[in-house]
C-alpha cells in the first residue's frame, strides 16, 4: 500500500482520463477520504482496521456456538 499525504482527484482516479483504469473505486475514495484526512494516519487506520477485523470473522465463520473455539480461530489466524 502507497499513501501519499494528499491524492488529487483527477480524472483518471475517477476513470475518465486517459489511462487505464486500474483500481477506480479505491482511488476514488482514498482521494475524497484524504481531502478530510492526511494519507498517513488514513494507512494507519485501514491497517488497523485489516488487523481486527480479519480475526474477527474468522472466529465468526467457525461453524460452532462455543466461545473457546472461536477465540482460537481468531487467534490462529
Amino acid at each position: 500500500m502507497v499513501f501519499t499525504f494528499r491524492q488529487p482527484l483527477l480524472p483518471d482516479v475517477i476513470g475518465v482520463g486517459s489511462t487505464l483504469p486500474r483500481s477506480v473505486p479505491a482511488d476514488a475514495v482514498l482521494a475524497l477520504a484524504t481531502t478530510m484526512i492526511p494519507g498517513d494516519v488514513l494507512q494507519k487506520l485501514i491497517l488497523f482496521a485489516a488487523f481486527v477485523a480479519a480475526p474477527l470473522g474468522a472466529g465468526r465463520l467457525v461453524p460452532t456456538t462455543s466461545t473457546g473455539t472461536r477465540l482460537v480461530a481468531a487467534v490462529a489466524y
